[in-house]
Formats: C-alpha cells, sequence, structure tokens
C-alpha cells in the first residue's frame, strides 16, 4: 500500500504543478514538481528495500546506493 499511495500522491502533484503552470505561479510548479518527484522516489526505493527515507538527503543517498548495487536506475 505505501507504495501505490506514494505514486498517488506523486500524480496528484504533477495535477496541482499543471494547474499551477497555467496561473504563471513558477515557483509553486517547481514545488509540486520537486515534491511528485521525491514521492515517486520514496515509492521506488520501497519497492527495491521496504523502507521508505523521509529526506531529501535520506532518498538521494539511498536511489544512489541501488544505483551503485543493482545498477536499476
Amino acid at each position: 500500500p505505501e507504495q501505490s499511495d506514494r505514486l498517488v500522491q506523486a500524480r496528484e502533484r504533477l495535477g496541482d504543478a499543471r494547474t499551477l503552470l497555467s496561473t504563471g505561479s513558477v515557483s509553486g510548479v517547481v514545488m509540486m514538481a520537486y515534491t511528485a518527484a521525491f514521492q515517486a522516489a520514496q515509492a521506488f526505493i520501497f519497492d527495491a528495500t521496504q523502507r521508505t527515507p523521509k529526506t531529501h538527503n535520506g532518498v538521494h543517498s539511498k536511489l544512489h546506493e541501488l544505483n551503485r548495487e543493482q545498477q536499476r536506475l
């Protein structure tokens, strides 16, 4: 459930980004797009490890580790 929840949230944030784009809120678009990417990365990591890092550094480190160990990216 956690993986699919994160993917649903990521898709919702992309929808939010599209809405903000139409209003010209560039900073809002960037924030929502970043959040979508972060949540999608968390889902990917959870699928591979059954754990979810909560911070930017945690996600970045785990993605790097998975790529180095498994060449999954």
